[in-house]
């Protein structure tokens, strides 16, 4: 009886997708739930429902999440491994960071259990990408590097690519460019052998901006284009906006203004049609620079009110720092000195609560510069003084920053070659092996043809 309401509902689901368009995807996959009285059919359902949910409507997601959970506990150890995975997930997308470790180590521990090595491996890199998000960068780091050599030996060469990247994106929240760089494009050549356009252009605009960071503006350009180019490739609008803003900023750093202005453009058009707030400050910012540049300094001055406007409501203290500091410069050029002053000390206290030293030693000089101007030498001298003390411990830590990348490439390059050497001895043994198998095998070849003519000279004979 449960097999035929089974193919009644199989039967329902594919005549509501080939000759009525009546009904949902998600209405045939709750046609078929009505149908089951299978608890493991129902797991898996609910938690493709989950996945088809996830990005659209959270809450709806939550509520197929609950049920997929209920069946698969008495039915499937993998399917509750996903449904917890999908958990971790949707805590994850509302900031619940200490909920989502959970249900992953759920799913990563039942996973084992049943010998899922790949789904396990998986749900580690998920726990590496929340622990760089919360700043725990050394466990973020320690699990991606470990993730490279399980998803090598799992042959899954688009993870292995994925683990590089998060691995190059933690060596550059730690200052460490070059090897940030040299793992983005690990990843990039991984992910090159795949038919995947949007993971290869995330791989492109990471190379683009450590480019553009470290003033190699036509490489940066290079790579942002081609990120856009496959961006639209894989239709990703949001994705594009954002490229075509950094873009924009690479052509005024170039002084290539008509280019400038025909990205941003462009990007603000994608950005407003999205509701992209964080780009459109993105977008008002690069706009102000472009001001700026043409000696548009009322312009430049209304685009980053605009900016400062959607960061305070967006609560981002860093770009909302960063934008009072541009803010006051601006009007600092325009001898608004009553409002730069204003502006230049809301940075300084953000930069300060915070503790975004680069921020805060630019604020100290620009009110030094201030400070001469209103003729209060002696405050000009403090914060002429502090902007020394931060720029020189800046500098200490870059420095220390370039011995510790040198001390972990010198390490690496020593593994690698460890791994080569091991490699090679292995290769060698295989070929001895091999070797070995054929010379046993002519042997016993050549005695059996030696049998055999002694056999026949002894017929023969009689």
């Amino acid at each position: 009886m449960n097999k035929l309401k089974l193919l009644l509902a199989l039967l329902t689901l594919i005549s509501s997708q080939a000759f009525t368009q009546k009904a949902s995807e998600q209405d045939s996959i709750l046609n078929l739930i009505s149908f089951t009285e299978s608890d493991s059919i129902k797991s898996q359902q609910y938690n493709l429902l989950t996945r088809m949910n996830l990005g659209r409507d959270p809450a709806k997601a939550l509520e197929y999440n609950t049920q997929a959970i209920q069946h698969a506990r008495s039915s499937s150890q993998k399917e509750l491994a996903l449904a917890y995975s999908n958990l971790a997930n949707l805590k994850y997308m509302s900031s619940q960071n200490d909920s989502s470790r959970y249900y992953l180590m759920k799913a990563h521990d039942i996973s084992l259990s049943i010998g899922d090595s790949l789904k396990a491996a998986n749900c580690m890199q998920n726990l590496a990408i929340i622990n760089h998000r919360t700043g725990r960068l050394d466990e973020a780091l320690n699990i991606s590097i470990e993730n490279v050599e399980n998803f090598q030996r799992l042959k899954d060469s688009i993870q292995v690519g994925n683990a590089y990247a998060l691995i190059g994106i933690v060596y550059q929240d730690k200052g460490y460019e070059n090897l940030a760089l040299d793992n983005f494009f690990k990843a990039l050549e991984l992910h090159r052998q795949f038919d995947n356009t949007y993971v290869i252009a995330e791989d492109q605009i990471k190379i683009a901006i450590l480019y553009n960071n470290r003033g190699k503006h036509r490489s940066a350009i290079e790579y942002f284009k081609a990120s856009i180019e496959n961006y639209e490739k894989a239709n990703r609008e949001f994705n594009k906006a954002q490229a075509l803003a950094f873009i924009g900023g690479t052509y005024i750093e170039t002084d290539s203004m008509q280019l400038a202005r025909t990205s941003l453009e462009e990007a603000w058009q994608i950005s407003e049609k999205l509701n992209y707030s964080s780009n459109l400050a993105r977008c008002h910012q690069m706009f102000a620079l472009l001001n700026k540049k043409e000696g548009k300094y009322k312009q430049a001055e209304q685009h980053l009110a605009k900016t400062v406007d959607i960061w305070t409501e967006n609560n981002g203290p860093l770009n909302l720092a960063d934008a009072y500091l541009d803010l006051g410069k601006i009007q600092l050029l325009g001898n608004d000195r009553r409002r730069a002053e204003l502006n230049l000390l809301k940075a300084l206290e953000l930069a300060s609560d915070h503790n975004y030293p680069s921020v805060l030693s630019e604020t100290h000089l620009e009110l030094a510069k201030l400070a001469e101007l209103q003729g209060k030498y002696a405050s000009s001298l403090d914060n002429l003084k502090s902007y020394h003390e931060i720029s020189d411990s800046l500098f200490n830590i870059e420095q220390a920053n370039k011995i510790q990348e040198l001390i972990i490439t010198h390490e690496t390059a020593q593994k690698d070659a460890e791994i080569a050497l091991q490699e090679n001895k292995i290769k060698s043994l295989n070929q001895e092996l091999k070797l070995n198998q054929l010379q046993k095998i002519l042997i016993m070849g050549g005695l059996s043809a030696a049998l055999i003519i002694a056999l026949l000279a002894l017929f023969g004979f009689r």
